[in-house]
């Protein structure tokens, strides 16, 4: 992965823990800023709330 900067927000859904913070590391280190969660449900209600 390149390490240049990017700029960006994503919303990350991923049910396995060491997965979920594995890949949230690798987003911030590109540059994004990164709302990870664990199911859908989380996803949906951050995706509501405007917050992401």
């Amino acid at each position: 992965m390149s390490t240049s900067s990017q700029e960006g927000h994503v919303l990350y859904v991923e049910d396995h823990d060491d997965t979920r913070i594995l890949m949230t590391m690798m987003l911030e280190r590109a540059g994004f800023k990164v709302n990870a969660v664990g199911n859908a449900a989380e996803c949906l209600k951050l995706a509501g709330s405007g917050h992401h």
